[in-house]
């Protein structure tokens, strides 16, 4: 392993350590991820490749790190492998800040889903007067003259038209 300064900075560990041979990937590696990695190798003994997945690190602290992880094996002997790693430090933080205010939103306002639902159905509803149409066809059909819905006011999803 022979990471870069942003990685060692990414991960809270220096060139002292990584020269000791205290950084191996799989002892960075969360436990819980290394299924994921397992399944990566796999896939670049298979096609020369991995698709990026995501993982956790575990810095120095103890704290942890959500990374984008993607690698190839190059070489003639692909005995080389070359990786990216992106932090998503930022990403899931927006997504937890994300669901974090749809969950207010939707505990402070339990009828709102509704009214948006009913705001999105009204405007797939025929206009008024495809609407005045279908009446006036309905009472002609029931042998009620089309005069008698003259006059009267129809309501579609909270608009109002004469």
């Amino acid at each position: 392993m022979t990471p870069n300064g942003a990685l060692l900075s990414l991960i809270g560990h220096n060139q002292t350590e990584l020269a000791a041979g205290v950084l191996r990937w799989d002892r960075l590696t969360r436990p819980e991820w290394l299924p994921a990695d397992a399944a990566a190798i796999a896939e670049v003994r298979a096609t020369g490749r991995c698709t990026p997945y995501e993982k956790e690190y575990r810095r120095a602290d103890g704290s942890r790190v959500p990374v984008l992880v993607g690698f190839t094996i190059i070489g003639e002997a692909q005995e080389e492998t070359i990786a990216f790693i992106l932090d998503l430090t930022e990403r899931k933080q927006a997504e937890a800040e994300l669901l974090q205010a749809k969950r207010s939103w939707s505990s402070a306002s339990p009828s709102a889903p509704r009214s948006y639902a009913a705001s999105t159905t009204a405007r797939r509803l025929p206009s008024i007067p495809a609407t005045r149409r279908a009446a006036s066809s309905r009472s002609a059909r029931n042998g009620s003259p089309s005069s008698a819905m003259r006059g009267r006011r129809f309501w579609v999803a909270g608009s109002r038209s004469a």
